[in-house]
């Protein structure tokens, strides 16, 4: 599984702890993205505890209308 985020058009690996920045390439209507992190599960429990993890790693700003 992979996790990504995608602010002011920049595509980020949320997998990666250095926030890896992306490249996005396109070969007809398929979309690869060359050094983003895979991780392989074997379970639901697995995709859980790799979303908690990708989603330490989101960009999260609070505005007038909505606090984080």
């Amino acid at each position: 599984v992979s996790m990504v985020e995608i602010y002011n058009e920049t595509v980020v690996d949320l997998l990666n702890n250095d926030a890896k920045v992306l490249e996005l390439r396109t070969a007809g209507n398929k979309v690869n993205m060359p050094g983003i992190t895979e991780i392989p599960i074997q379970a639901v429990d697995d995709i859980k505890k790799i979303m908690k993890m990708g989603d330490k790693n989101r960009t999260t700003a609070s505005t007038k209308m909505n606090s984080t």
